[in-house]
């Protein structure tokens, strides 16, 4: 009775096998979570046009800051940015360079009245009008709004190309 040493050995083994299996497990897991490439171009373009709705329009009043001419696309560029508190997507360090792409159209319905507001990258907004299959998705919005008793037409156009792979 005292010889029970081939028990202990036996348990041994199998405690190694778990410890393998547990081990495989994780590292066939970390593998797997590191490898799934994320398309997050369709949401981040419906996020990006739901924030410019939501700065542009005060439903049904239009937001009468998007009505002055500011003479140059850099400037509207730099309100639209301002007004809405989006970030600079220019910016090399925050990853977005070349990624993000808005425009901001507001014409009068009765006509002679139009202004633009772009976000990003303008040679978006060519993908943006293709809608080609493979090509980023592009989510555009068109609603009316008033101001001063005027109807205007708004259209906002977003484009994202950002795939989530780091």
């Amino acid at each position: 009775m005292s010889n029970k040493k081939g028990s202990e050995r036996i348990l041994s083994i199998w405690n190694l096998v778990i410890w393998i299996m547990v081990g495989l497990a994780f590292v066939i897991g970390i593998y797997a979570f590191n490898n799934v490439k994320t398309d997050a171009r369709a949401i981040e373009a419906d996020l990006l046009a739901l924030k410019l709705i939501n700065c542009v329009v005060d439903y049904p009043t239009l937001n009468p800051n998007f009505l002055v001419d500011f003479g140059s696309d850099e400037k509207a560029r730099e309100f639209l940015k301002r007004e809405c508190k989006l970030v600079d997507s220019g910016n090399v360090d925050n990853g977005l360079r070349g990624k993000l792409f808005a425009k901001v159209k507001i014409t009068k319905v009765s006509g002679g009245f139009e202004r633009n507001f772009y976000y990003g990258d303008n040679s978006k907004e060519l993908d943006c009008n293709m809608q080609i299959e493979g090509v980023s998705p592009c989510f555009t919005k068109t609603f009316h709004a008033k101001h001063n008793n005027e109807d205007y037409e708004v259209e906002i156009k977003s484009l994202s190309n950002n795939l989530g792979d780091g």
